[in-house]
């Protein structure tokens, strides 16, 4: 018999029994079947997420009132020994626009006095969240890849024109596809002391455990394996004199290197430089395992499309370059309907190695996942009993089947048949639903323009100081590669701005010629403080303003263009202040002299007029002197009034060239082609003069 692959301490947290175990594929039978045991709940519901929605409908039928807040509201007004506790992530900014900001804001009805909601900041900047779990009076918990959210419902069939895949704003999305699992007995109540935890560790607030009566498992939902083992693998990153726990991590390498005929794998991610070494490892060997791998064809938004697809592309090219046996394939799953058809949208989190182990939770195959996030998973392991094993090979079965439009049985006797998983998936393909070689690519100029260490994809926390270290350029000649990039970014914002202003209601209201009709305060409320966030967070990354400044007054016209561009400029700069005083002072200067040797020396400088004479210089970054000045203990009111007095006459240089360039772009005749030549012209001519007066002082003052 082989050696177990778990190994508590190892690469679990604990290994606990079941009595029941059951796989839920897709949203549709999760979500039903979590509203049973809601509805069964006697003393504690405990519900951690990435995201929350009370909105969501769980179930479809003849009762509307199945959204996630009727079905928590019904369960505590039924039982009066009953408290929900509900734990989501602290959101980051940048996925503000795909979460609601504040998660109660559009509540269906208010909510009881035994429904407990908080956020969850507990956690290293960067870092998210990211269990997905659900515990009932600690006798059946469920975890996987799924939170209750919008966009996650969907059925088996993935139905292209589904009526009811809406999320609660009442706009479509496509088909989504994720897996979680259901467990009772020990395994649910160590779910619970570990939900409980995590709760301590946000609020501060000590929860006793439920007493564990009364059945709980939903009735419609048939277990599939009784009395079995189950391990529980955790990802936390170290925190608050906390350790890390990189449990989720070994398992995966385990589970890889056991492998001995099949690894059959469904991902959102595929960027985990861990997970793709040992990867590579089995692809080198003579006689290794085959990989069949399903992810999703595309990351949800530009931001995930420019980063963990370009990651992925690099590890998928190295795999490929290795597997020159033909043992892996890599797919994305497509449904097809009356009316076309569409992908399929990978969310799940789940392994299958042989007959032998199973996998299902939340952590992706990424970086973060690894190290950085927190994250739990469950693992099955047969252990050589017949049964388990017919269950793990029943899960494959069941997600090939369902992507490929086949029953399971037909998956297991052609894998029988045929002995190898690829020529299985191969012969089972059809032209309908189907499962599609994944041959996508990031673009070759984004490839070359992303770093290898991707800020957006960490394995750790990283400190601010170490940030600057490794992201900010220390060479003089990598100065106009980082700013190109720079620039190129920032171009597709001001597009992005663009496109909002000429082509969505949004912008027709922010104009300033119709504002005063539509939205006479929208303009002077919204605007500075959406765009403040922007020029704030542009800045503190070292991205030259000047694009937004530009984009700026393209959207809102010259005048209130230029206020809001001071505006954002002089939030920006207060912000990189406060930060460079939070820094070392001398490697925030050796930053500075590599990106500006010739000024490097008089960089430390502080008072009004070195402030003011470096803010007029265009050639030094604008948030450079912002660190700099901090980091010199620069007293505020200079910085801020020198900033004031350098920045005015550039910004308003700046805002000219774009009302210019504006006026060029709508009307290209000689009179307007003109007036941007003498613009032009004539800020250069100012700069010239301005650097060959500043240049002169030094060499008289050397």
């Amino acid at each position: 018999m082989s050696r177990s692959i778990i190994v508590e301490g190892r690469n679990c947290w604990c290994s606990a029994r079941v009595d029941r175990l059951a796989f839920l594929i897709d949203g549709a039978a999760y979500f039903g079947a979590v509203a049973e045991a809601i509805e069964r709940a006697r003393e504690q519901v405990l519900i951690l997420g990435w995201d929350f929605d009370a909105r969501v409908r769980l179930r479809y039928g003849n009762d509307s009132r199945d959204r996630v807040g009727d079905v928590l509201k019904r369960a505590v007004r039924r039982s009066r020994g009953l408290t929900v506790r509900i734990l989501e992530w602290d959101f980051s900014l940048m996925h503000a626009f795909r979460r609601r900001p504040i998660p109660f804001i559009s509540r269906p009805a208010p909510y009881h006095r035994r429904i407990y909601i908080r956020t969850d900041n507990a956690h290293p900047v960067g870092a998210s969240h990211h269990q997905k779990l659900v515990v009932v009076d600690d006798s059946v918990a469920f975890l996987g890849g799924l939170d209750l959210a919008a966009r996650r419902w969907d059925t088996a069939d993935h139905a292209v024109n589904d009526p009811r895949r809406v999320d609660p704003g009442g706009e479509r999305y496509p088909p989504f596809h994720d897996v979680q699992v259901a467990v009772d007995g020990a395994a649910a109540a160590r779910l619970g002391e570990l939900a409980r935890e995590r709760w301590r560790r946000a609020t501060g607030e000590r929860l006793a455990a439920p007493r564990r009566g009364g059945e709980v498992w939903p009735p419609s939902l048939p277990a599939e394996l009784e009395a079995a083992t189950v391990a529980i693998a955790r990802t936390e990153p170290a925190f608050a004199g906390r350790g890390e726990v990189r449990e989720v991590e070994r398992l995966f390498v385990d589970c890889i290197r056991a492998a001995k005929r099949w690894i059959y794998i469904e991902n959102q991610y595929l960027t985990s430089a861990s997970v793709a070494d040992v990867l590579a490892e089995r692809l080198a060997e003579r006689d290794g395992p085959e990989i069949a791998i399903v992810l999703t064809r595309d990351s949800s938004g530009w931001l995930e499309q420019s980063t963990m697809d370009v990651l992925r592309t690099r590890v998928l090219r190295r795999l490929r370059s290795i597997d020159r046996r033909g043992r892996l394939r890599v797919y994305y799953p497509v449904v097809a309907g009356d009316s076309g058809e569409t992908d399929v949208y990978v969310h799940a989190k789940a392994m299958v190695v042989d007959d032998r182990l199973a996998r299902v939770g939340s952590a992706n195959l990424s970086n973060r996942s690894m190290g950085f996030d927190t994250e739990c998973d469950l693992a099955l392991e047969s252990d050589g009993d017949s049964r388990i094993e017919q269950v793990i090979g029943g899960l494959r079965d069941r997600l090939l089947g369902e992507h490929l439009g086949v029953e399971p049985q037909r998956v297991r006797a052609t894998l029988a048949a045929s002995g190898s998983l690829l020529k299985t998936v191969e012969s089972l393909r059809g032209s309908g639903r189907r499962l599609e070689p994944l041959d996508r690519e990031a673009p070759a100029w984004l490839m070359a323009a992303l770093p290898d260490r991707e800020v957006m994809d960490p394995e750790r926390p990283i400190s601010l100081q170490q940030w600057l270290e490794d992201y900010v350029p220390t060479e003089p000649r990598r100065f106009s590669r980082f700013n190109i990039i720079g620039v190129a970014l920032l171009g597709l914002l001001a597009l992005g701005l663009t496109a909002v202003h000429g082509l969505t209601p949004l912008g027709t209201a922010l104009q300033p010629l119709t504002a005063a009709d539509t939205l006479p305060l929208e303009p002077v409320l919204a605007g500075p403080v959406a765009l403040a966030a922007i020029y704030v967070v542009g800045g503190l990354i070292l991205i030259p303003v000047t694009i937004l400044t530009v984009a700026t007054v393209l959207v809102y016209g010259p005048f209130l263009g230029f206020g809001y561009a001071l505006f954002g400029v002089g939030l920006s700069a207060i912000a990189g202040y406060w930060l460079g005083r939070s820094l070392e002072r001398d490697a925030v200067l050796r930053i500075a002299r590599s990106f500006v040797n010739p000024v490097g020396a008089n960089l430390a400088c502080t008072g009004l007029r070195p402030i003011t004479m470096l803010r007029l210089l265009p050639a030094i970054p604008f948030s450079l002197v912002s660190l700099v000045a901090g980091a010199s203990r620069a007293r505020l009111g200079d910085f801020a009034l020198g900033t004031l007095l350098g920045i005015t006459p550039w910004l308003a240089g700046v805002t000219l060239l774009a009302d210019r360039l504006a006026a060029a772009i709508r009307d290209p005749g000689a009179l307007s082609l003109a007036s941007l030549v003498a613009v032009v012209a004539g800020l250069s001519l100012g700069t010239w003069a301005l650097l060959r007066r500043l240049g002169g002082r030094r060499t008289s003052q050397a």
